[in-house]
């Protein structure tokens, strides 16, 4: 009697044990895919926010005629700079806290309207088009950091889907934001002016 007593709870427990591990592995592993998806979302959302600021620059750079306003393409172009911006931002602070932080797309996007450099270089940047036409430090300007963006998106781009490479680490794009979205003011302009 007492046997089959404890092996009847034996029974529960493990059946409850049973029950409690399938839920928790099935929760586990539906939040591991989630991740997974927000990881790949993030991709997606800077590497078309860098292929949507390379598009602008260029076709801010082919406006370039006096004819149209170039108003438009500027701001358009701010838009995703600060979308890159946020996107890292955000990654940084929702989805995976070893995302490496970087203040690029900010810096690249105050040389739109305007910046005045102190320390290792000392250089007051007027707004580009401020004659409804690029100068030739707008256009140097816009060719380095287009060249940033463009090196950036080789990273990430993968043969197989034709964009981005939805398989990057976070140490891979950890590497490409280090190596192509990490420069300063200062560092873009010595680089256009090199």
């Amino acid at each position: 009697m007492f046997n089959n007593k404890v092996q009847m709870i034996m029974g529960s427990i493990i059946c409850i044990l049973v029950i409690f591990l399938g839920v928790f592995s099935s929760l586990h592993y539906f939040g591991v895919k989630e991740d997974e998806r927000q990881r790949q979302l993030f991709i997606n959302h800077l590497y078309f926010s860098i292929d949507n600021s390379i598009y602008y620059i260029e076709t801010l750079m082919e406006n370039n005629n006096g004819n149209e306003s170039l108003e438009y393409y500027i701001r358009a172009l701010e838009k995703n700079l600060l979308e890159a911006d946020a996107s890292i931002r955000y990654g940084n602070m929702l989805m995976d806290s070893k995302l490496y932080p970087s203040d690029f797309f900010r810096h690249a996007s105050n040389f739109l309207y305007g910046v005045s450099m102190t320390g290792s270089v000392t250089a007051d940047v007027p707004p580009m088009a401020d004659n409804n036409e690029l100068t030739e430090i707008d256009l140097a300007l816009l060719n380095t950091i287009k060249g940033y963006l463009e090196n950036a998106k080789q990273e990430m781009y993968s043969e197989q889907t034709k964009q981005e490479n939805p398989s990057l680490t976070i140490d891979e794009l950890n590497k490409i934001i280090a190596t192509h979205l990490n420069n300063h003011h200062s560092e873009i302009y010595k680089d256009a002016f090199k």
